[in-house]
Parts: structure tokens; C-alpha cells; sequence
């Protein structure tokens, strides 16, 4: 991996009383010089906030050493893209789900911050999305789409129309 992040590069953080973390990227695909990801809390067992805590706190990393590294008996290591697919494909390999690439983690992000009524401009923004590709992404539609036209009708509207049962 070219120009991996650090540890040093973590900003943690309030805004509107809400916890966040940033994480400064030296590049991502779409930025090739330095990016900003925001991580915010989130009551869910996923909430990146603590998983990265949880990572800092037993990985004891050095300054020198790329962020998403570990301890291996023969010194240290950095986790690799093809490694955490590797990991994450045998262990749902054994409970009989099918296998994924990393791409799916994106799809699956954008789902379910939408899942959870996050607008999707917000959900473009946060994904870092120069486009609007990311609507090609949309999964759950029967549940999505319920989701945000249920609510927009005004009550001045509703009682416009008759609905006939």
C-alpha cells in the first residue's frame, strides 16, 4: 500500500455535541492528494468510533507505524486490503454466506446509513461521491423507498386527496 495513514493523523472531536473522528488520508481514489473521512458515533455494535478506539487501544502503535497495522510474532504487520477480504471471506465462508469484494462494503455503508433515514445528499457527502453514481447503489428499495415518500406528503396534501379503500 502506497502512502498508508498513521495514527498521527487522527483529529478527534465535537461538533453540534456530537463525538467524530477524523482521519487524514494521505489519498483515496477519487482524491489523490490527502482526504478528510469523517467517522461519527453511532449506537450500533459497528460504531466506528469504538471499533478504532478498540484498534489504537490494543494494537499499541508506534507513531512510525501505518494505522491499520498489528502485532504478529514476527514484528509488525500492516493490514492489507487482500488480507481483510481474505479474513473476512473465510470466516463467512464457514457460515455458508457467499463471497464479497471490498466494493460491497460501500454499497452495503450507503444502504444502510439510508436505512437509517440519513439524507442522501448527507449519504453523498459522507461516501465522498463526485456524482451521483452512488444512486446506482441503492439496495432494499422496498424498504427505502417507503422511507422517504411516506413522509412527503404534507398534511395539507393528504387531506386534498381522498384515497379511496
Amino acid at each position: 500500500m502506497k502512502n498508508p495513514p498513521f495514527s498521527s493523523g487522527i483529529t478527534v472531536g465535537f461538533y453540534n455535541l456530537a463525538s467524530l473522528t477524523v482521519l487524514r488520508l494521505p489519498h483515496t481514489k477519487t482524491h489523490h492528494h490527502r482526504d478528510d473521512v469523517v467517522l461519527a458515533h453511532r449506537q450500533s455494535t459497528t460504531n466506528p468510533l469504538r471499533i478504532l478506539q478498540l484498534h489504537l487501544k490494543t494494537s499499541i502503535l508506534s507513531g512510525h507505524l501505518p494505522l491499520f497495522s498489528y502485532h504478529t510474532p514476527q514484528g509488525p504487520s500492516m493490514l492489507t486490503k487482500h488480507d481483510f477480504l481474505t479474513r473476512c471471506n473465510t470466516i463467512w465462508a464457514r457460515k455458508g454466506h457467499p463471497r464479497i469484494t471490498g466494493h460491497s462494503f460501500q454499497i452495503g455503508g450507503t444502504t444502510e446509513l439510508l436505512l437509517a433515514r440519513v439524507p442522501p445528499d448527507i449519504v453523498k457527502a459522507a461516501g465522498r461521491w463526485n456524482s451521483d453514481a452512488f444512486l446506482c447503489y441503492w439496495c432494499c428499495l422496498k424498504k427505502l423507498v417507503p422511507l422517504y415518500t411516506s413522509s412527503s406528503f404534507s398534511q395539507s396534501r393528504k387531506t386534498h386527496y381522498h384515497i379511496r379503500k
